[in-house]
């Protein structure tokens, strides 16, 4: 009894310890980044995105996307952003739907951007269900759908997304979301 207790408990502590990999070198980027010491908030990115760290993993792209801190590399934001979105973090699987959208740093391809975006979306991103709604209305990687366009488009709607109240006043206009 006493080994299987053991065993769980370290299971535990090596289960925690794992998590936190990465988390104090991601609050030291936080910190730099905050006061828009870019290049060493890159570092500090690096130092936890290396070690598995997810958020850190995101940051980076973002910074690689931007050009905070480094030449703005759309392909350095895609690898990061992959990194993450793996993982399961959202903005880093919205940010990978709008590279597949416009073809930065990778080929344009809307069936991976719409593979992306509903990953985001079924965790609530606004930006993502947009995303998606869009391409249900033109049919861009999927087939085209109006009730999907408007089911997203109102998901995104209701977080304050005024792109999709836009598009949301088209439809009943068009009186698109019957067909």
């Amino acid at each position: 009894m006493k080994k299987l207790l053991f065993l769980c408990l370290a299971t535990i502590v090596a289960l925690c310890s794992f998590a936190q990999k990465g988390q104090e070198e991601f609050e030291k980027g936080m910190s730099f980044y905050q006061e828009e010491n870019y290049t060493e908030a890159i570092s500090w990115f690096k130092k936890a995105a290396e070690q598995g760290h997810a958020e850190a993993q995101y940051n980076l792209g973002v910074c690689y996307a931007h050009g905070d801190g480094v030449s703005q590399d759309d392909k350095q934001a895609v690898y990061w952003w992959e990194k993450a979105a793996e993982q399961g973090h959202a903005g880093a699987q919205y940010g990978l739907g709008v590279c597949y959208e416009f073809g930065d740093g990778v080929s344009q391809d809307y069936k991976q951007a719409v593979y992306w975006w509903k990953k985001s979306a079924a965790q609530g991103h606004p930006g993502a269900q947009y995303g998606l709604g869009v391409c249900y209305y033109n049919g861009d990687g999927v087939s085209q759908d109006y009730k999907q366009a408007k089911y997203w488009w109102k998901r995104s709607a209701v977080q304050g997304q005024p792109q999709a109240r836009y598009m949301l006043e088209i439809l009943e206009e068009e009186s698109l979301e019957e067909d």
